[in-house]
């Protein structure tokens, strides 16, 4: 993984640093000062170096991807982004997710945080249907919650996995989680603000950072006018008493009760092995704040559910859409190997790659697991095969999980660099 970028000095020459060390807060508010970028370290010939951006957040210098230019970098560097045509970003409309001169990712979303605001638009004469036609796909002009999740969980690098990583747990990834969530802006709202991270298992630090956030929505006028977002592992769904259960919830206090409907809808895709991570995302109204029954306890967050999404990873917290895609993200994993998952957002008939090698000796490698075998599906493979070779000139990793030819295991991966 790659942690050193050039900065200027104050001796006017450019110099290399590692952003790991302790003190080099001064290197980077001098060279925050002079308004001289960053470069990053991950290419061999200095002429080639992607530019990085110097941001200040909350009084400290954050080394950061310098706007579009993510995919620059070399694949397997901790500052590399993909492509939007290479995900479901691809099947938005403009302005749908617009990225501005500061790196902060402005988002249309389907359902307002902003209790009375109306359905936000990219401007005047963008319809406010929710798909526009484009041709032989359709384009979005709005994210929902599931898109939503996904663009955060792209943007804190939970699916990518590099070979210098070892487990992943909730204690290091909320940090992630966070600090992806502080560049985004839904409306005129940052998503840090309005977003309650429900740990499994979260230490005091958690709980403070929970409160900071949660302590708004104690003013009845502000539960009127705002949204929540609630993220954290759905542990189960109670039809009796009309709620969903996060791991945890009852430690915070923050309860969502849910309609019959919506536990209808959730129960299709809340099925899940003991080794899967099933990630609820949901946007709620906090109906109330009540006295905890406990001594010394929260106050109780009373919420119901407005919008939800639910995702399935593995326990590396790495989204998977069947069990085939799932065995091969574990195997990438415990083989050692640097790889992405492409995320779907809300594509429906998109092309891309199930996972994406990224320490091949190409820039990088596709992959694909064809799960299915019926007839109409050929035609779906053909269109996949056509946009390999377009938009990766090269060969391709591929395992017929099902058919007449199905192999029963993976095939061997191509070799690392």
């Amino acid at each position: 993984m790659n942690y050193s970028i050039w900065i200027y000095s104050n001796s006017a020459k450019w110099i290399k640093i590692d952003i790991r060390n302790k003190g080099i807060q001064e290197g980077l508010k001098e060279a925050n000062r002079l308004k001289k970028p960053g470069h990053c370290c991950c290419k061999g010939v200095q002429e080639n170096r992607p530019k990085l951006s110097l941001r200040n957040r909350s009084g400290k210098i954050h080394v950061a991807v310098y706007p579009r230019t993510g995919d620059t970098h070399d694949a397997e560097c901790c500052f590399y982004r993909a492509s939007p045509s290479r995900s479901g970003q691809k099947q938005y409309s403009q302005g749908v997710i617009r990225e501005d001169d500061e790196g902060y990712l402005h988002v249309l979303l389907d359902t307002p945080l902003q209790v009375n605001a109306s359905v936000q638009t990219g401007g005047a004469q963008t319809p406010v249907s929710e798909t526009v036609p484009g041709g032989p796909s359709v384009k979005r002009n709005r994210m929902t919650p599931l898109g939503l999740l996904h663009l955060l969980w792209e943007n804190a690098a939970l699916n990518t996995w590099g070979r210098w990583q070892r487990d992943r747990d909730w204690f290091d990834q909320v940090w992630s989680i966070r600090n992806a969530a502080k560049s985004i802006k839904i409306g005129k709202t940052a998503m840090i603000d309005a977003l309650a991270i429900l740990t499994p298992n979260g230490g005091n630090l958690d709980q403070d950072n929970l409160s900071a956030m949660l302590d708004i929505f104690r003013s009845a006028k502000e539960r009127g006018r705002k949204r929540l977002l609630i993220l954290g592992e759905v542990d189960r769904l109670e039809s009796e008493k009309l709620r969903v259960r996060m791991k945890d919830d009852g430690k915070y206090n923050v309860w969502l009760n849910a309609t019959r409907a919506d536990l209808v809808s959730l129960s299709q895709c809340c099925e899940k092995q003991d080794d899967e991570r099933l990630i609820g995302f949901f946007i709620a109204r906090v109906d109330g704040v009540y006295p905890s029954k406990s001594q010394g306890r929260s106050p109780c967050f009373q919420t119901c559910i407005v919008a939800s999404a639910i995702m399935k990873t593995t326990m590396s917290f790495i989204p998977f859409a069947s069990r085939y895609e799932k065995r091969v993200a574990e195997l990438l994993v415990e083989q050692n190997r640097s790889f992405r998952k492409p995320l779907r957002y809300d594509a429906t008939d998109a092309v891309f790659p199930d996972f994406v090698l990224l320490d091949t000796p190409g820039r990088e490698y596709p992959m694909e697991v064809y799960g299915m075998s019926h007839e109409s599906y050929q035609k779906r493979r053909e269109e996949k095969e056509r946009y390999y070779w377009q938009e990766f000139g090269i060969n391709h990793w591929v395992w017929t999980a099902v058919g007449e030819s199905a192999q029963p295991d993976p095939p061997p991966f191509p070799p690392a660099r």
